[in-house]
């Protein structure tokens, strides 16, 4: 059985609708929540498909799926987020958050 912990089972679903938001635009209201990472200059990491973090200064806060999700997807390596295909990217996915030892 290839169940994840539940922690990383809510970081998967995160870091699954950000991919259909930013990549594939599907919900439209997530879409919009959702901001592309752009510096005022040219930057090294304007090419890595960051997502802004909208600032929050309360613990509860931090929870609101505008502020976790685009935490959850500045954590993930490149390869992950420029994913081709959501199939693809929900088995790398997978895989990244199968903890070593299992």
């Amino acid at each position: 059985m290839h169940w994840l912990p539940v922690y990383s089972r809510t970081d998967f679903k995160r870091a699954t609708l950000c991919f259909k938001s930013h990549v594939m635009r599907q919900p439209d209201y997530l879409a919009v929540t959702l901001d592309r990472y752009e510096p005022s200059r040219s930057l090294r990491s304007s090419t890595q498909h960051f997502l802004s973090v909208p600032f929050c200064n309360t613990v509860l806060g931090k929870h609101r799926s505008s502020v976790a999700a685009p935490l959850v997807w500045n954590s993930l390596p490149l390869d992950l987020r420029t994913a081709n295909s959501l199939p693809v990217f929900q088995n790398n996915l997978k895989t990244f958050f199968i903890p070593l030892g299992l």
